[in-house]
């Protein structure tokens, strides 16, 4: 590290004097002529059989762009050239604004191609990599994100990096030619200290990425102590969870909010209430289209940045629809709102559900979603006052603004001193006026690539909706969603990582595995197919061979995950759960469901090898710690036996998915003979008297059978 240090204090000194003009090659170190093989195709045109949008996006960029794959590194190390990697996603406003401003311009692009080889990398097709490289930069001691732009041996190891370059100096910030001038004269002049560098550097990533887990015995005060962390790092004022005081930038807290909204504490329900009530009001949520924006720079969750994620806005209906149950006022109003945002705008025709949809549009970032008090009162003439007070537009700024829910129905109600009833028809009227002029507007693309895991967390938030909202369409998009994900994309019980239009994408990782086949069991509890349980069964199989480490715990990627130089471990969670946190809780519910303790010792296992993290840091294993919380309330196994349409079934199914902590098994004549091959579980469970029954049963050991849905919550 210490060399490594030496040369950000090369550059930093570097950065802080006048530009020096471009350099030609050195007389004593000439660049390597490139082969012809090297030099075409021109610009980025390697990328247009791309099968991501965000590369094929790039191919008609200047820079002479590769994929990520063995062919870079190769002619990396042919031209004994460093690697600029440029990682990002379609979605990434600052990933569209670098690549404007620099991967677009002639003279940047000649330097690059001249001196560097160059790989763009879309992070959503390989979490893998972009895991490591982040944890590179962190590691040097800067903030990751996109677009992140790493300097890298022909070996792949790092040695230099940052986020967004703008392709001139900025105060407090260096700019893209400065940075590739230096590191051009770096490499030429002071190689032997890179290489050595980058030696050191990988020895700590590796300790850092991959280490060994020493086995422990996570306890339930491992439960209660991440609730105290948790309250430790919370918004109080404004809800959410960061560093005070500034508590900013905000993102939604997905995974945290199903770890507190199943924590029987008081204080954890209280957190998680805050948080969703200010994502509720807060401008994060879109008032008129649904669905929930990325993240917020501001404490108050006004200040949005605009694209919308396919995993935010799963997990967040999932747990607003988890609240909706608890009690939570409102809370199924916007689970229904988001999921109707996901089935009108991310549902492809086939079933897949899409990544995402961008921040910027022929506007600008956000001009889709943004308005102008001009407009409010050209729009709604005598109801501008009205609405402006509800979405919290101020009619007296000139600047366009973000819509949200300032005032809700019921006190803008009370302070008008009219009925409910006629100001949530007047807002109606309003939200509908607005939903057709923005309609008219140039709208956001979409990034219609599938990705696996984004879609398993698709299924779940379907299947619960239908469990929790008690709506059968809901149910029906979940299923085909599950066809979809069969179908396309898996092959041999193996995941694919993603899907574009039929065409398949790259090698999975493990939170594809993991999250697929949780939604798949997902969508398993509320409809007793046994396609859905089989697939996730053979995803958690393949998993187990192919991820598993050692100690227990469990690798991201696969062994054979190409030229990535290291292959780092799962541990903690970020917008979505961790890969082991999701695969261990999915081999809980698959072993009590198949009645195979293996896979439930399995899931304990990768437990027990992060049970060191779950100590240092539970505010970032809060999946884990879910998981953990599952096994440790020794949960049900509940078999229902009765016919689809007999009201009795649906009653007793009610009472089943309304438990804490179980398992549901659904039984009747179309399926038993299936399930009976899949699992002991379905072995001898029949009605009684010919009436839908219930049984109740823990490690295979069952109560006497009943009919009344009440004995489940006794």
């Amino acid at each position: 590290m210490q060399v490594l240090w030496t040369l950000w204090c090369t550059a930093a000194v570097a950065w802080a004097q006048p530009s020096p003009p471009a350099l030609g090659p050195s007389a004593q170190q000439p660049s390597a002529p490139a082969p012809a093989a090297a030099r075409a195709p021109v610009g980025g045109q390697r990328l247009a059989e791309a099968r991501s949008p965000y590369l094929r996006a790039h191919q008609s960029d200047p820079v002479a762009w590769y994929p990520w794959g063995a062919e870079a590194f190769a002619a990396a190390r042919a031209q004994d050239r460093p690697v600029l990697l440029s990682i990002g996603y379609a979605a990434c406003h600052w990933c569209h604004v670098m690549a404007a401003e620099s991967f677009q311009n002639q003279e940047l692009a000649q330097l690059l191609n001249e001196h560097f080889v160059c790989i763009k990398v879309d992070r959503e097709e390989h979490p893998d990599v972009d895991e490591v490289y982040q944890a590179a930069l962190a590691a040097m001691g800067q903030d990751g994100g996109w677009p992140l732009t790493m300097f890298l041996l022909p070996d792949g190891r790092p040695f230099f990096g940052g986020t967004y370059f703008p392709p001139q100096d900025l105060p407090g910030r260096p700019g893209m030619r400065r940075v590739l001038e230096h590191l051009r004269k770096t490499w030429r002049e002071r190689r032997a200290e890179i290489d050595r560098g980058a030696a050191e550097f990988a020895t700590e990533l590796r300790t850092l990425l991959a280490p060994e887990l020493p086995p422990g015995t996570p306890d339930a005060a491992l439960l209660s102590a991440a609730v105290a962390a948790l309250a430790g790092s919370h918004d109080a004022e404004h809800g959410g969870f960061g560093s005070a005081p500034r508590f900013a930038p905000k993102f939604p807290p997905n995974v945290e909010l199903r770890f507190l909204l199943g924590r029987p504490e008081p204080a954890a329900r209280a957190l998680a209430e805050r948080t969703l009530t200010a994502l509720a009001e807060g401008a994060l949520r879109d008032p008129l289209g649904g669905g929930f924006h990325r993240y917020a720079t501001d404490r108050q969750w006004h200040s949005v940045h605009f694209e919308k994620m396919l995993y935010d806005n799963a997990q967040l209906a999932t747990a607003f629809a988890t609240a909706h149950r608890a009690g939570l006022p409102s809370a199924g109003a916007v689970a229904a709102e988001t999921l109707g945002f996901l089935q009108r705008e991310l549902l492809g025709p086939e079933g897949g559900f899409w990544a995402s949809q961008d921040a910027d549009g022929p506007g600008g970032e956000g001009a889709c979603f943004t308005w102008t008090a001009a407009e409010f009162r050209a729009l709604l003439g005598d109801d501008a006052e009205f609405a402006a007070r509800h979405f919290g537009l101020d009619l007296g700024s000139a600047a366009r603004q973000t819509l949200r829910v300032a005032t809700d129905p019921e006190r803008l109600a009370a302070a008008r001193s009219e009925p409910l009833a006629a100001v949530q028809a007047r807002i109606d009227r309003v939200r509908q006026v607005l939903r057709v002029a923005r309609a008219a507007r140039p709208q956001p693309k979409v990034d219609d690539k599938v990705v696996t895991a984004w879609h398993g967390l698709a299924l779940t938030a379907f299947a619960t909706g239908h469990r929790l909202l008690g709506n059968a369409a809901y149910l029906e998009v979940a299923q085909r969603g599950a066809a979809f994900a069969c179908t396309h994309l898996v092959r041999d019980g193996r995941c694919l990582r993603s899907s574009w239009r039929g065409q398949p994408g790259p090698a999975a990782v493990l939170e594809d595995h993991a999250l697929l086949a949780q939604g798949l069991l997902d969508v398993f509890e509320c409809d007793g197919d046994p396609r859905w349980l089989a697939t996730a069964t053979a995803l958690l199989r393949t998993a187990s061979a192919e991820f598993g480490a050692p100690d227990g715990s469990w690798f991201l990627g696969r062994q054979d995950q190409g030229p990535l130089w290291l292959r780092g471990k799962s541990l903690t969670d970020g917008p979505l759960p961790a890969g082991s946190a999701a695969v261990c809780h999915a081999l809980l519910r698959a072993g009590l469901l198949l009645a195979e303790p293996q896979l439930v010792a399995r899931g304990r296992q990768g437990l027990a090898a992060m049970h060191g993290a779950l100590q240092r840091t539970p505010q970032s294993t809060t999946a884990a710690l879910a998981a953990l919380q599952f096994d440790l309330a020794e949960p049900a196994e509940v078999v229902v036996v009765g016919a689809p349409g007999d009201p009795r079934t649906q009653a007793l199914l009610r009472a089943a998915w309304a438990m804490p902590h179980a398992v549901v098994l659904w039984l009747h004549d179309g399926n038993r003979a299936a399930l009976a091959a899949l699992s002991p579980l379905a072995a001898e469970k029949t009605m009684v008297d010919g009436a839908p029954t219930v049984y109740r049963c823990r490690a295979g050991v069952c109560q006497a059978p009943s009919q009344d849905p009440a004995s489940l919550h006794r």
